[in-house]
């Protein structure tokens, strides 16, 4: 949280009446934040550790949702349906301030068109897509 601070996001501040709840949880794959109660909530068999990168930028992308919902409510976003693609991306940004080499991880894994040259989407011509 200090690092997201330092990088300007206010709403990054901890403090008495300002805290993060971690919640160790069975039966969940990945970390999740939930703007019903303001947890995050971490799988039971992946505490996270040290040395865990994806684990480690997995709690960021997380700890970034708490952030933007001390900011604004996120609850008004989660009934926009479809538009609130933007408080993902948000996310996925202030992670990458966080862990610059995210960057080539986000872009594998979220831009990652299936295609017989196995290139990125963004690589590929307009309108010669693979369907």
């Amino acid at each position: 949280m200090a690092d997201y601070h330092a990088r300007g996001f206010n709403a990054a501040t901890l403090g008495k009446g300002r805290r993060v709840w971690l919640v160790i949880q069975r039966g969940i794959d990945k970390a999740a934040y939930s703007q019903k109660t303001h947890n995050v909530y971490i799988p039971f068999d992946r505490i996270i550790s040290q040395t865990d990168t994806a684990e480690g930028n997995n709690l960021m992308h997380e700890l970034a949702h708490w952030i933007q919902d001390q900011e604004y409510r996120m609850s008004s976003a989660a009934v926009s349906g479809p538009k609130t693609w933007w408080v993902e991306n948000n996310a996925e940004v202030m992670t990458m301030l966080i862990d610059p080499a995210y960057l080539n991880v986000n872009l594998t894994y979220f831009v990652k068109t299936p295609n017989r040259e196995e290139r990125l989407g963004l690589q590929l011509s307009p309108f010669a897509w693979d369907s």
